[in-house]
């Protein structure tokens, strides 16, 4: 969302100098810390970024930049222009995100091919959004292509919507998806299908998630090819997110986030961080210390699935659930804790085929 310029809040000349050497022995650390020092690393993920209300590409600038100087090829960094960008979020993410995801890791797998690459074919990306962007990668997550996507990232999101944008509509698509925050007209079928009612544990608006979501919620479980890292930055107050907590999304985190001392970013629930730095709304994705914070959540590992003899899942719907001590409880196609597949061929009532032809 495009917001005109805002003024830093009043700060010492101290308190602005330690947090620029913050950021900078950030930077070098990372930059240390990489394989070589400025060398490409093939083993990471290709990142996609998807830009806000009425913004472009140019919203990433910075930190394609600072990520290519991180170690990540520039092949594996890729930033869309949606056309038009303030449209709505469902066509955008399902005929122009899906659709330009695929080229990408198409694109990515022939440069790592031309490299003499020995690893894996890319088949997931992190996706990296700001403003509006959120939603519509979120539908994508959610809706499209889960197996595609391994963490999801939103800055300053109006995941659940924001009033600001309800002076345009009926202007754009984009506006009437995100007008109002927390909506529950049956018209948003956007928000009502990524978060179900306002304040209400229905709708599992992190499917496929790692995190744990709110008791109540009918949960979208993770699995072996589907399972994703949900995180969030915000600001509060923000000029373009209202309410700011509109950002925060239930389910997310999962993986332990180290984040160092003095960064400005509190996570105040699972996922969800609020940064207390000095930017607007507009600049966060180019802010220094946003840019290093992206960087260390990309770094981070989703977990591989558990085997699904050990999952706490009723994988095959037999009423029983993984590897246990008591017979009278496991599941019969289990042959121990690290099984794959609570489905046996070896049991007539297992194999998946109506053996006696009823």
């Amino acid at each position: 969302m495009r917001s005109p310029p805002l003024h830093d809040a009043p700060a010492s000349d101290r308190a602005r100098h330690r947090r620029g050497a913050l950021v900078v022995l950030a930077w070098v650390g990372l930059f240390l810390a990489s394989p070589v020092a400025g060398a490409q690393d093939y083993s990471r993920h290709p990142i996609f970024f998807v830009h806000g209300h009425s913004l472009s590409s140019s919203t990433w600038t910075d930190l394609i930049a600072a990520l290519e100087g991180a170690g990540y090829p520039p092949e594996f960094l890729q930033a869309i222009d949606l056309d038009p960008s303030d449209g709505a979020n469902q066509p955008a993410a399902e005929q122009q995100i899906a659709p330009a995801i695929e080229t990408f890791l198409s694109d990515v797998n022939a440069f790592l091919t031309a490299q003499g690459y020995g690893g894996a074919p890319k088949e997931k990306v992190d996706l990296v959004s700001h403003s509006m962007g959120g939603l519509s990668t979120r539908w994508y997550a959610a809706q499209v292509a889960p197996e595609r996507v391994n963490l999801w990232i939103s800055l300053a999101g109006a995941n659940h919507g924001t009033n600001d944008l309800c002076p345009f509509v009926p202007d754009n698509g984009g506006a009437q998806d995100l007008c109002p925050a927390y909506s529950t007209d049956a018209e948003d079928v956007v928000q009502l299908t990524l978060n179900g009612q306002p304040f209400v544990a229905d709708v599992d608006e992190t499917p496929y998630g790692i995190g744990v979501d709110s008791a109540g919620v009918a949960v979208v479980s993770p699995n072996a090819g589907r399972r994703i890292g949900y995180f969030t930055v915000r600001l509060d107050p923000d000029r373009w997110i209202t309410p700011a907590d509109s950002a925060v999304v239930d389910g997310a985190g999962g993986i332990a986030v180290a984040v160092p001392g003095g960064w400005p970013f509190t996570e105040t629930s699972p996922g969800n961080y609020l940064f207390t730095g000095s930017t607007n709304h507009d600049n966060m994705p180019k802010d220094p210390d946003v840019i290093a914070f992206v960087d260390l959540l990309l770094g981070l590992e989703v977990p591989p699935a558990a085997p699904e003899c050990s999952d706490q899942i009723d994988n095959d719907g037999d009423g029983f659930t993984d590897c246990d001590a008591d017979p009278t409880t496991s599941d019969p196609g289990c042959d121990d804790a690290n099984d794959t597949s609570e489905s046996s061929s070896s049991l007539p009532c297992d194999d998946g085929a109506d053996n006696d032809g009823d």
